[in-house]
């Protein structure tokens, strides 16, 4: 496509518009729920209303360069153990935490009713697929190859 041609783009975010998103946290959070002595008697809705909260003071801090995006998984695991009361837990509890909450997310996405139609239809009319994105690359990247569609070539654009 030369620089004087247009064409048809339609850009997307994945969190609610191609996947669900509170399904996976749900699942991530039942799973460190489920492994975690101190979350047992820990109202589920609590727990992810916690995580929420913990997640965007986290990013938050991340956007506002007090902390590198590396630190931002620690820093949401000690916000959300601090929020519930808990023990700050330890560099092996919040890796562990982590990787239990990532799995879970993972392992039980899903695209939002009519996403795969959807994107199917805008693709083989034409239209340049996109994802427009406030986070690393990289995580969206695994979110998009991941997400239960077909592949296209989505561009990934970078916002903040």
């Amino acid at each position: 496509m030369g620089p004087s041609q247009t064409a048809n783009v339609v850009l997307f975010d994945l969190d609610n518009t191609l996947f669900v998103h509170y399904h996976s946290q749900r699942s991530g959070i039942s799973a460190v729920q489920e492994n975690n002595v101190y979350l047992a008697e820990e109202k589920r809705n609590h727990l992810i209303d916690t995580c929420n909260s913990a997640l965007q003071d986290s990013y938050g801090k991340y956007l506002a360069k007090k902390i590198t995006y590396e630190e931002t998984d620690a820093t949401k695991v000690r916000l959300f153990f601090a929020r519930l009361g808990l023990p700050e837990p330890s560099l092996k509890e919040v890796g562990d935490s982590r990787e239990i909450y990532k799995e879970a997310f993972r392992v039980n996405r899903r695209a939002t009713p009519g996403a795969v139609e959807t994107l199917v239809r805008l693709y083989e009319n034409g239209y340049c697929l996109g994802i427009v994105t406030n986070g690393q690359m990289e995580d969206q990247a695994d979110r998009n190859s991941s997400s239960h569609r077909p592949h296209f070539h989505l561009r990934r654009i970078w916002i903040l």
